[in-house]
């Protein structure tokens, strides 16, 4: 089954489930490295003991059962005590060296993510608050508020509660890394500054969490907004320069839907439009979409298959084997990026705003439009600022509430000649020509003039049209182009439907 028994739910703790899953790694890839993805949320048996240590309400698809608030620090000890028994285990077995380091998930859909995700959807903009509210929390924010003689407003509720998920996140981090010696990396989903655009995402602490060594790499999948049609970029959630800045790994989760992806179950929620994928031809188009920001951006990603048979067909099987061998023949080639353009988001503006929706349109509207400009961008947290802007000819600050750092990059834009294009709630809906002619008067160079998507670095060009007909590609520097995955000549100008994927070889002539 794909959903197995959890380990400590009855007691004694029972291993075998997790053993078994490791041999048939191993029996298909006897040198595979692994990095198990442990759940942090507690047994329904601790749950089920421990009312006074959950929260207040069950999650949006299952709202009977009640979950672990994590301000709970009955909570953090059993956590702590089953990742001491779990690693004991696996340090005992013979395929410990496989072993090369954890992942720690937790809260909703196990992205530390607040359970009662029908908060995020409501059309209420004072909708109710919302963020692993339970006793313990309530107790610990009043406190917090007594103690420090504040005002109990949205902005500090919402920051407190994203605090309390980041240090819990760091805390279990720090436990593993000085159980296993430090030896073995350790990553968490988090920081999705462009996708959970929403004061009770509680992703808002990323500029602290990446301060800390107890975090080696971060994950998130594609974007989800809009459904992932074809024609539009399959954005980012997470500020990926940054994480490269400050020398962390990032995981791309590609739960790529296909033509064979079908409902788990019968719960309206699994059953969404989100949960479907193209016809086979489309699907290869994004599967290349997905894999080509991997290989051009310099990251690292996984296939989820989320419940079986979402990639039995030859065709899609194929398409792993060619990504496997042009990942290798990249090894050795140029890869630093191209881009002219910065995209900033301050993570602190999120609780700022009254309105989640507001938050929403700036941050995840606009960012449909910036991603069919025609040329690469580079995203960043708006802290990075002053050690980058220097790069860039043009910046896209996202700007759903005014802080400090967003006025900071208009000042500098202004004093020194720069482009700055900022989106507010005022200009939203800004369109991909506007976006596309600011950058242009500011001297970017723009590969496509129609609407399209694109990634670069100094050996590779990726492009996924945004409208039929005829196209063409213009480069920086004249080279030839190989279509890596069709292996023949790319011709610059080309007639194409919307929704193709391209990915190309640059050959500089002599």
């Amino acid at each position: 089954d794909f959903f197995s028994e959890g380990i400590f739910d009855p007691d004694p703790a029972d291993f075998s489930g997790f053993d078994r899953d490791i041999e048939n790694i191993l029996k298909v890839c006897p040198d595979a490295y692994i990095f198990p993805r442990v759940n942090t949320s507690p047994s329904e048996m601790w749950e089920a003991a421990h009312p006074d240590e959950l929260c207040d309400e069950g999650s949006s698809s299952n709202p009977e059962r009640h979950r672990a608030c994590l301000a709970s620090d009955l909570y953090a000890e059993e956590v702590k005590k089953n990742l001491d028994k779990f690693i004991d285990h696996i340090e005992s077995m013979h395929y410990a060296n496989h072993i090369i380091g954890y992942q720690l998930v937790g809260g909703n859909t196990e992205e530390w993510i607040p359970y009662d995700g029908s908060a995020f959807t409501s059309k209420d903009p004072f909708v109710r608050r919302t963020a692993f509210i339970g006793k313990r929390s309530r107790e610990k924010y009043e406190k917090y508020i007594s103690e420090n003689a504040l005002a109990d407003t949205d902005e500090e509720f919402y920051n407190f509660h994203a605090q309390i998920v980041a240090d819990r996140m760091l805390e279990f981090s720090e436990f593993v890394k000085k159980k296993t010696g430090r030896r073995l990396i350790v990553g968490c989903f988090y920081g999705y500054a462009f996708e959970l655009a929403r004061k009770n995402g509680m992703h808002q602490r990323l500029t602290e969490v990446l301060k800390s060594d107890a975090v080696d790499f971060f994950c998130s999948p594609v974007s989800y907004a809009h459904t992932r049609p074809l024609g539009i970029e399959h954005a980012y959630m997470v500020p990926l320069s940054t994480l490269k800045l400050r020398g962390k790994l990032y995981f791309s989760e590609n739960d790529t839907r296909t033509h064979l992806s079908t409902p788990l179950n019968d719960i309206p929620a699994y059953n969404l439009p989100i949960w479907f994928g193209h016809p086979k031809e489309g699907t290869l188009d994004v599967l290349k979409m997905h894999y080509s920001r991997a290989l051009i951006n310099g990251h690292y990603a996984w296939w989820f298959d989320m419940w079986g048979g979402w990639y039995e067909d030859p065709d899609y099987m194929k398409f792993m084997s060619d990504a496997i061998k042009i990942t290798k023949d990249s090894f050795d080639t140029p890869s630093e990026s191209v881009a002219e353009i910065a995209v900033f988001v301050d993570e602190n503006s999120l609780a700022k705003t009254p309105d989640n929706a507001v938050t929403a349109a700036v941050i995840g509207g606009a960012r449909r439009s910036i991603g069919l400009i025609g040329a690469p961008k580079d995203y960043y947290l708006a802290e990075d600022f002053e050690l980058v802007k220097d790069k860039y000819k043009a910046y896209i600050p996202l700007v759903p509430s005014t802080t400090d750092l967003s006025e900071k990059i208009k000042e500098y834009a202004k004093m020194c000649g720069k482009g700055v294009y900022e989106i507010t709630p005022d200009n939203a809906d800004v369109s991909s020509s506007e976006l596309r002619e600011f950058c242009i008067s500011h001297g970017v160079f723009i590969y496509s003039e129609k609407d399209t998507v694109t990634y670069a670095n100094e050996s590779y060009v990726f492009i996924h049209t945004g409208a039929d007909g005829d196209q063409e590609l213009k480069l920086p520097v004249e080279c030839e182009l190989i279509d890596v995955f069709e292996e023949k000549a790319f011709q610059k100008k080309f007639t194409s439907p919307m929704g193709k994927s391209y990915l190309l070889r640059k050959v500089v002539k002599n």
